[in-house]
């Protein structure tokens, strides 16, 4: 079990994502909830699974706030098939960057924001991919 003096927690919350592998001392705890499990840091997950999770989760929580899950959760998609080392799939990406950027800009007319809209891409593993 992982405590400090006079306090014996019951769950353990991670700011580690993980990405240099499970610390030594969070194996082989008992009795103890570890968030994120050691089994879901950045090594074995992808970024398309974790966004597609919390849009699920933004868009009940838009439901039941009774706003729109865009302001709270970014759009995003995914698209495979892309080897920037190769230069293949850029044609993809460059369609699903333009497609992406007309919903931005949607959105910001909807909500009447006057900046200039963008596109961050990123590696669908790893953390600095």
């Amino acid at each position: 079990r992982l405590g400090l003096k006079n306090f014996d927690p019951c769950t353990i919350l991670l700011n580690n994502d993980l990405s240099a592998g499970p610390p030594g001392i969070l194996e082989d705890l008992y009795e103890q909830y570890l968030l994120p499990p050691l089994h879901a840091g950045w090594t074995v997950r992808r970024k398309s699974r974790h966004f597609q999770s919390y849009e699920e989760v933004s868009k009940r929580f838009g439901k039941l706030l009774g706003i729109d899950p865009w302001l709270i959760h970014p759009l995003f998609s995914h698209v495979e098939g892309i080897d920037f080392s190769e230069g293949s799939g850029l044609e993809a990406l460059r369609t699903a960057v333009d497609a992406q950027l007309a919903k931005v800009r949607r959105k910001y007319k909807e909500y009447g924001i006057n900046e200039k809209p963008f596109v961050i891409v990123k590696a669908d593993n790893g953390t600095y991919g």
